[in-house]
């Protein structure tokens, strides 16, 4: 008799145990730094648009649903749900003290005791995946901008700067035709042309576009004061933005936001404006044709 209610007093504590183990929950909390500033963090998670470039909505090869259920602009609340199972995960941001451009980041979060147990269920591995994805993501930089930036600094840093306002359709031969004038320009004075050509392009009116074009010289003195072109200089050594744009010429304007981009995420700030390098300078660019060009933009 007694051993029957031993066994008896046993199974309904092993009972009790379960049902509490399953019931009853815990707050789970996980936490990541993201170099990106607190409104950027905020923008990767609550724009989906954004989300698609990083986030992982499967599990074992099967899509879930997320919805966002936020309420708390400072909080991103999304609701993973598979099949009949559902549960609620926040994000909340938080610049880290001391350093606006980095973000904590922590996941929270309810699981039950037995969840917590086993090392979290799918949808909770999957929550923390993410987090990891997201804090991978941001500091991939060719993913996150579209483009290899790399920090370097000024080499070519004398100049010799000119300039030629010109209809849209005419730049590419003027172009060419403004580099022309400074090499020769550069070669008549014995300036001693170090082979670089840099150009900007600035908007004057919807048909009309003024060129800015510069090249290096080793012998700044033998340019008069009196000269059509400016001697100009960067600061030698100074850091400068640096990526490689490939795609239509027509389009480099995608590679100069993705320069001014990162110099907002990174704290630099804006030493002169951007330009791209020609390798040629004798080449004339038409929108349309392809062409990998170095741009570079120089920042402290």
């Amino acid at each position: 008799m007694k051993k029957k209610t031993l066994f008896l007093l046993i199974a309904v504590v092993l009972t009790v145990v379960i049902v509490l183990l399953f019931t009853l929950s815990k707050a789970e909390s996980y936490e990541v730094s993201i170099g990106l500033s607190f409104n950027r963090t905020l923008e990767q998670l609550q724009d989906s648009t954004r989300r698609k470039a990083w986030f992982n909505p499967t599990v074992n090869a099967e899509k879930i649903t997320i919805e966002s259920v936020s309420k708390n602009p400072l909080i991103t609340s999304l609701v993973f749900k598979q099949e009949n199972r559902q549960q609620l995960f926040n994000w909340i941001a938080s610049p880290e003290p001391g350093n606006e451009y980095f973000t904590l980041l922590r996941l929270q979060y309810k699981t039950s005791w037995w969840d917590w147990l086993r090392g979290g269920n799918e949808l909770e591995k999957l929550a923390i995946e993410n987090t990891n994805r997201l804090e991978a993501f941001t500091k991939d930089v060719k993913a996150f901008y579209g483009y290899e930036i790399r920090t370097t600094n000024v080499q070519d840093s004398t100049l010799l700067y000119g300039t030629l306002v010109t209809s849209k359709a005419d730049r590419p031969a003027n172009t060419v035709r403004l580099f022309n004038q400074l090499i020769q320009y550069a070669q008549a004075r014995n300036a001693d042309f170090s082979g670089t050509a840099i150009c900007n392009f600035e908007n004057k009116s919807s048909d009309s576009i003024l060129i800015k074009a510069s090249i290096g010289i080793r012998n700044p003195a033998a340019i008069p004061a009196s000269s059509m072109y400016q001697v100009k200089r960067m600061p030698f050594g100074k850091n400068l933005l640096e990526m490689d744009y490939v795609g239509p010429f027509g389009e480099i304007s995608k590679g100069y936001r993705a320069l001014e981009q990162f110099r907002d995420d990174h704290n630099f700030k804006s030493m002169a404006i951007p330009y791209q390098e020609y390798p040629d300078p004798g080449q004339p660019y038409s929108d349309s044709q392809q062409v990998t060009l170095r741009l570079y933009y120089p920042v402290f």
